[in-house]
């Protein structure tokens, strides 16, 4: 018997060489242990063989890497990347239009959050776009009630 790591889900297990090894925890297939275990990398302190070729890992730095790997596959499995905070704050301040600067301060967190959304990255991309589109608008509606403000006020000191 030689001990397998599943790269899939991480556990070890033991298999016969020679045999068709399945996981017990997951069901992933590896393929054949070889019958031969001498044709293949020991792991010297581990009292594992490696199968790459077959799929499988042997602790220790191979076992970090199978871990790592199976998690990426996991998380892009279930299409869990975690959100960009500035687009979330970009979000909730573009959101705040009662606010005067709010607008303001939304664009430009909602342009962080286009940076940390990029290509393969954290995801949030469409809430930092809407943070800067609504908190832009907002600046501009308080734009133009600053300036009607403004005339309003010279109408009436002017008595006109």
């Amino acid at each position: 018997m030689v001990q397998v790591v599943c790269p899939r889900c991480t556990s070890a297990f033991q298999a016969q060489p020679g045999t068709d090894a399945d996981c017990p925890a997951c069901g992933f297939s590896g393929g054949r242990v070889p019958g031969d275990p001498d044709t293949h990398v020991y792991a010297a302190g581990t009292g594992s063989y490696t199968f790459q070729s077959q799929g499988f890992a042997a602790p220790g730095a191979e076992l970090e890497k199978a871990k790592v790997d199976a998690e990426k596959k996991a998380q892009e499995k279930a299409g869990k990347r975690e959100t960009s905070g500035l687009a979330v704050a970009s979000l909730v301040v573009g959101l705040l239009v009662f606010i005067p600067i709010a607008g303001i301060v939304a664009f430009a967190l909602g342009i962080g959050g286009i940076a940390q959304t990029g290509k393969d990255k954290l995801k949030g991309r469409a809430m930092a776009v809407t943070g800067m589109v609504v908190g832009g608008l907002a600046q501009v509606v308080w734009f133009a009630v600053i300036i009607g403000g403004f005339a309003i006020l010279g109408r009436l000191v002017q008595g006109g």
